[in-house]
């Protein structure tokens, strides 16, 4: 059974019932506008609405992680435990995720990995892959591609092999075209095969770039998930009368009250992105109903935007907290 049988369980559906509001009576006196509050969306209903969302964009990210880590024919001992956190924070109880959970542990309470250990793993690792199943949509193939660029970054070293894959990868996921992150990767791979040669530093440098796009940073922290991509760091001069658009989780607090002090701050926040959007701002934190795993719709916008020529900045939280405090 494949990485994505797990799909095809029973999933919860829900019908939500629209009321009808009552008819009112018309009026020609003039109503006053009043300004729209930000209204903190309901988790439960959310989260039903993004079950079969996440539960595929993990998939996916997983059979990229599983072909980064195992596409150089070896794996090192910080790879074990990047695949051991991952799928643990992922509440892995199902399939072959819980059978390679299972193996990892295994390996880990005995103490030493050793070379004998690590080729089993590799092997299952190879066999997920081989039989899981081929999900097209492109939003799944980002997943995936994302995934692949956690994989080969696990242990903080990017190696000839690794780069051969991922160069292979590129080629493979072309439909992406001008999307977040392949864009970014293709156009850094092209810029290290200029001069036909590759060197260490540039090899440094790349897994540098994945780690601030993927938001994760597994052998400083030891976490495998949740990190919002931190490549974006451009600086804000100033917030009055701009119109500012956050994305993600923040450390700082919930989004309500961070709108409340743009508000009295003079800025003009505002939920959704347009062509009118000065500012955009990341939080530290990824949103797990994001399309991606670290980045999501209003990122992939924004982007979208600056490429026609809108002047938007797309920053990160610790840009904006020093005009919050």
């Amino acid at each position: 059974m494949g990485i994505f049988s797990f799909l095809k369980s029973k999933e919860t559906t829900t019908k939500i019932k629209s009321k009808a509001s009552p008819k009112t009576s018309k009026s020609n006196a003039p109503k006053s506008k009043k300004p729209k509050k930000f209204v903190e969306p309901d988790k439960k209903k959310l989260y039903i609405y993004n079950y079969k969302r996440n539960r595929s964009k993990a998939a996916n990210s997983l059979t990229g992680i599983l072909r980064g880590i195992s596409c150089d024919g070896k794996i090192e001992d910080a790879e074990i435990l990047f695949l051991q956190s991952w799928l643990e924070n992922q509440g892995a109880s199902f399939d072959d995720t819980f059978d390679l959970l299972e193996t990892i542990n295994e390996i880990l309470r005995v103490g030493a990995i050793n070379e004998e250990k690590k080729d089993e793993l590799l092997r299952e690792l190879k066999s997920c892959i081989e039989y899981s199943e081929d999900f097209r949509f492109l939003e799944d193939k980002n997943n995936e591609f994302s995934g692949f660029l956690n994989g080969i970054a696990a242990d903080n070293i990017i190696n000839l092999n690794e780069f051969k894959e991922l160069h292979k990868f590129l080629g493979y996921c072309q439909e992406l075209a001008d999307s977040f992150p392949y864009s970014v990767i293709r156009n850094k791979v092209k810029d290290i095969l200029a001069d036909n040669r590759v060197e260490p530093k540039e090899l440094k440098e790349l897994c540098t770039l994945i780690k601030k796009i993927t938001g994760i940073d597994f052998t400083a922290d030891g976490c495998a998930v949740g990190g919002a991509t931190s490549l974006f760091q451009e600086d804000i001069k100033s917030i009055k009368n701009k119109r500012i658009c956050l994305t993600g989780n923040f450390l700082f607090g919930k989004r309500s009250e961070i709108f409340d002090i743009l508000e009295n701050a003079g800025a003009n926040p505002k939920n959704n992105l347009s062509k009118s959007t000065n500012i955009l701002v990341v939080g530290t934190l990824a949103n797990e109903n994001w399309i991606q795993t670290s980045a999501g719709r209003k990122i992939e916008k924004a982007l979208e935007l600056k490429r026609e020529g809108c002047n938007i900045i797309i920053t990160s939280e610790n840009k904006l907290t020093p005009f919050l405090i």
